[in-house]
């Protein structure tokens, strides 16, 4: 029983989420553009029997993502070029003449959470390299082996992580030395990692009895907090509530509205790792039933309330 009152507050949680636009688990490329958006497996791929398609500066025509800079890039696909995630890649350098190649994405994110970048990639015929800007990460550089033939390309993974800075983020890839072919970069994934950090508790002090409520762990998103209840000389009860608001009882003050209940002393409240539950305020309250100290009909002593806000 105390396990589907937990499942259902969980429920209620998810149903009165405010934010859930921005609740993406897996790869934020994906969720924003398509799935394989973030492998440059969607768009308007031409074969031309070479096994690339050139882009130039304005493209569109990779899913999600915006092609820049005076060499453009080059579209690779299987099985002249191997991917490493599914059948098509990026080669950031296009025509030789150019300087660089650039392709970019914007991406919807929460300012002050931290997110980790990945993606995979070759250096090319050559030590070519390149650099990434997004969010706090700018100007890091990059670049993987070097390849004798793109058809069998080895690529290795490269992740870092950034801290976003505003609501709407530029993932950007640039080349930076090339001999006209690399550097190569294939399944790229931006995720959550965690969330601003900014979350608190506050304690109103309207307890009655010698019951005491206090709450281990951090108030994030992603992260465990467990309720602790002790000082109790009856049946000891704990329970979490949406509705957060002092009612006089008695001659105690319930601090919520205790939409969970749960019977014991102890009860561990797990916080999805999801932008959506930023800023959620729960309410946790003790009770002691038959304890002394509180209310004589019903004789129950309540603790202090403890506002929980999600950061």
């Amino acid at each position: 029983m105390r396990c589907l009152r937990l499942v259902a507050f969980a429920l209620l949680l998810a149903m009165t989420l405010a934010r859930c636009a921005n609740a993406q688990a897996g790869n934020l490329i994906d969720a924003t553009h398509g799935v394989g958006a973030g492998s440059f497996e969607v768009g308007a791929y031409q074969q031309t029997g070479a096994g690339f398609m050139r882009l130039p500066s304005g493209a569109f025509t990779v899913a999600g993502w915006t092609v820049g800079g005076p060499s453009g890039v080059d579209w690779l696909s299987a099985p002249l070029h191997a991917g490493h995630d599914g059948t098509k890649s990026l080669d950031l350098r296009g025509t030789f003449a150019g300087a660089f190649g650039e392709v970019a994405t914007v991406l919807p994110t929460v300012v002050g959470c931290t997110y980790r970048l990945q993606f995979s990639c070759y250096a090319g015929n050559v030590a070519n390299s390149g650099e990434v800007s997004v969010g706090t990460l700018q100007a890091f550089a990059f670049s993987g082996p070097v390849i004798t033939n793109p058809a069998t390309a080895q690529y290795v993974p490269i992740q870092a992580t950034f801290v976003a800075t505003a609501t709407a983020t530029t993932l950007a890839f640039r080349s930076l030395s090339s001999d006209g072919f690399g550097p190569v970069i294939d399944a790229v994934s931006v995720v959550l990692e965690r969330g601003p950090g900014n979350g608190g508790i506050a304690r109103q002090v309207h307890g009655c009895g010698a019951a005491a409520l206090s709450i281990t762990g951090v108030p994030e998103i992603g992260t465990t907090m467990t309720m602790n209840l002790t000082g109790t000389t009856g049946v000891p009860f704990l329970g979490l509530g949406l509705a957060v608001a002092a009612v006089p009882f008695c001659t105690c003050t319930l601090g919520h509205d205790w939409s969970s209940v749960s019977y014991g002393s102890s009860v561990g409240l797990a916080v999805p790792l999801a932008t959506s539950f930023l800023g959620m305020v729960i309410g946790a309250q003790g009770a002691d039933l038959l304890g002394g100290g509180g209310c004589v009909s019903p004789q129950v002593a309540l603790t202090d309330t403890l506002v929980i806000t999600i950061g």
